[in-house]
């Protein structure tokens, strides 16, 4: 909304319509601060289908001094921009009343504005006070809107991974489809001696991991998922061979977690619960390339990049589709950096993106990408929101470099998450390109009626060292 040249008049407007009644007083007893809303990130950057400018915002709330979780309640988070001095011109991202809590940055771009040299602009919030009435916070410094080029990643470096998906015979040889050492089970729990799995229900997996569930064609791999394999096994602890609870998996604690709310599942849906998908997974681990002995791994310093068609299904949404493009670990450096503890080096999973379509809310969002550092702990993360171009069908540009010092995720060419943390040396890891489908968290499970085939679909992978 355009705003008068008169902002103090504006801005009681403004609180007067945001007043409610008195909220009840916080705890006397409470010791901890009160939470804020801080951020780190604020670029601007040329609009690929307007002559207008877009805004990138990023946003989170400190732990606690102890490392806990804070929570704040926010009504609106935005960008404010100021053409030539003038009266502001309000982009709200967030828009009603929004918890955010501490683990997950939130990311925000806003939609495309034609501007006049000079303008200004700064990221701005608003919460409530224990009244009911509106009070307003800057984020950032008013700072003049300055257009960020992309780096290039190209130039002065060697194209060590060129996959474009036009010559089947050599795609089948970069990629392993049939197995990956991210997957735990083949139809029991992987014993010491095995290496790789099909099945990973104790990660909330519904897939089963089928050659034919992925084809290489016409320039580009296509990733398939129906309900049409055999039952799960029931996921049990394998120290105790007890049946584990039902949860979002042995690290995902909903009350240590909240980004995770976990969904009971459809009591009534005792097929789905068990019932596996055959899906397609590509992943460079044991692949038959000559020239990667093993497969081929990235490792710190490099770029990768994909451009996938975020998935649909036929006649209905693509609830519990799971689409990503990560890591897993090759091997781990021997020496780790002076705190060993801050490192999951195990796994080394790093996920360039996760899409959770949703659509019911607290169970996905069609419009986010979720951006984590899975070696770092304690997982920096970011969950990327653009309204325009994500969502089901939508195609969308995804990089990843892997810094020494932050690992920097850049969305359709623009930079939108820099997790100041990185890698360590030494760290090396696989590629893995799939589609899961997800069980009863990270995104609800598939509906009884949900028969259809969900379809995913990339049109390359690069990696330049």
């Amino acid at each position: 909304m355009s705003v008068p040249h008169r902002p103090a008049t504006l801005f009681l407007a403004f609180f007067l319509a945001l007043a409610v009644a008195p909220a009840a007083p916080a705890s006397a007893g409470a010791q901890d601060p009160p939470a804020t809303l801080k951020s780190d990130s604020l670029t601007a950057h040329k609009d690929d289908r307007s002559p207008g400018i877009r805004a990138t915002l990023s946003v989170y709330v400190p732990r606690k001094k102890d490392g806990g979780q804070n929570c704040l309640d926010v009504w609106q988070v935005g960008v404010a921009v100021r053409p030539g001095g003038q009266g502001s011109d309000y982009s709200p991202s967030i828009n009603e009343k929004t918890e955010i809590c501490s683990g997950a940055h939130k990311v925000f771009t806003t939609e495309p504005k034609t501007l006049p040299p000079g303008a200004t602009y700064y990221g701005y919030y608003l919460t409530r006070d224990k009244y009911g009435k509106a009070e307003w916070h800057s984020l950032t410094k008013e700072v003049p809107v300055t257009v960020t080029p992309k780096p290039d990643f190209t130039t002065g470096r060697e194209h060590v991974f060129d996959e474009d998906f036009r010559d089947p015979e050599a795609s089948q040889k970069r990629w392993n489809n049939t197995k990956s050492g991210a997957y735990e089970w083949n139809d029991k729990l992987l014993g010491p001696n095995d290496k790789f799995g099909t099945i990973n229900p104790k990660d909330n997996k519904l897939d089963r991991i089928t050659p034919g569930r992925v084809t290489v064609a016409n320039g580009q791999a296509r990733f398939t998922a129906k309900p049409d394999g055999p039952s799960l096994p029931p996921v049990k602890d394998p120290n105790t061979g007890d049946p584990l609870p039902e949860s979002c998996g042995k690290d995902k604690n909903p009350e240590k977690n909240p980004e995770k709310k976990l969904d009971k599942g459809n009591p009534d849906n005792k097929e789905n619960v068990t019932k596996s998908w055959n899906t397609g997974l590509l992943t460079t681990q044991d692949s038959r390339d000559p020239k990667f002995r093993g497969g081929f791994t990235v490792q710190p310093g490099d770029y990768v990049e994909t451009h996938v068609e975020l998935p649909t299904q036929k006649d209905s949404w693509p609830t519990g589709a799971w689409p990503a493009l990560w890591t897993w670990g090759a091997r781990n450096p021997e020496k780790l950096p002076e705190d060993p503890g801050k490192w999951e080096g195990d796994k080394g999973e790093v996920d360039s993106f996760e899409y959770h379509p949703g659509p019911d809310p607290g169970m996905g969002n069609p419009h986010l990408l979720e951006l984590t550092n899975r070696v770092r702990k304690p997982n920096p993360t970011a969950h990327y929101t653009d309204t325009r171009d994500i969502a089901p069908g939508k195609w969308v540009k995804i990089g990843t470099y892997y810094g020494r010092d932050s690992v920097d995720w850049y969305v359709n060419d623009v930079k939108v998450f820099s997790d100041k943390e990185g890698v360590p040396e030494g760290w090396k890891a696989y590629l893995i390109l799939n589609l899961s489908v997800s069980g009863n968290c990270y995104g609800r499970q598939p509906q009884p009626k949900d028969k259809g085939e969900i379809g995913y679909s990339a049109d390359y992978v690069h990696v330049w060292r």
